[in-house]
């Protein structure tokens, strides 16, 4: 029963975050209790907890002045710890789960609570991410991985919806081929990539 916020910059967002977010901008549920990070600084005291989701180094957090106050911190991540970690109350990092996605599912699964039921644009979502870290379940996947698949697909996640999102737009693979068109291989094994425009994952 406690006040929670979702921290979002939209500013910050990659491009198909952002497109994602206004496609369902009119969407009350996903837009309930959101703040920017400048907001969610002013919110916090020394009791706050900040749970950091899918990142796995301070380093490329959306806000550090935000780490930096926050006296609770939570991560849950799948990826492999590196050098630079969290300062954690506590931590979820299974570096064998496919997607952060699979975790989250799982914990939902063991608390059952009622009261935390997942949306069909949420379960979308996270079907989504799902798709990106193992690339349309290719790689890294396991038995969790689809388990946790059919479960996103009970709620109602919609594959070619997901697929649509996910789908590059026409100017973004006119400026890969560009890059790709203008690269240099090394060592027969890699290849060099240079632009003087800012590139976006």
């Amino acid at each position: 029963n406690k006040q929670v916020y979702k921290v979002i910059d939209l500013d910050k967002m990659d491009d198909t975050s952002t497109k994602i977010l206004n496609l369902y901008s009119s969407d009350n549920q996903l837009y309930e209790n959101v703040v920017s990070s400048e907001a969610a600084i002013n919110l916090m005291n020394d009791e706050s907890l900040l749970i950091v989701v899918d990142t796995q180094t301070p380093k490329i957090i959306m806000n550090k002045g935000l780490l930096a106050k926050s006296k609770k911190t939570i991560v849950i991540d799948h990826h492999r710890v590196g050098d630079e970690g969290f300062d954690t109350v506590f931590s979820i990092v299974e570096p064998s789960s496919s997607s952060t996605i699979e975790i989250l599912m799982e914990m939902i699964d063991f608390y059952n609570d009622k009261k935390n039921e997942i949306t069909q644009l949420e379960a979308n979502i996270m079907y989504g991410g799902l798709v990106l870290d193992t690339n349309s379940f290719t790689v890294r996947t396991n038995t969790r991985t689809f388990e946790v698949a059919f479960k996103l697909r009970e709620l109602g996640a919609d594959p070619n919806l997901v697929k649509s999102w996910l789908r590059k737009d026409l100017n973004r693979t006119l400026s890969i081929n560009k890059l790709l068109s203008n690269g240099n291989l090394y060592l027969d094994r890699f290849m060099l990539l240079s632009s003087s425009d800012e590139q976006i994952d």
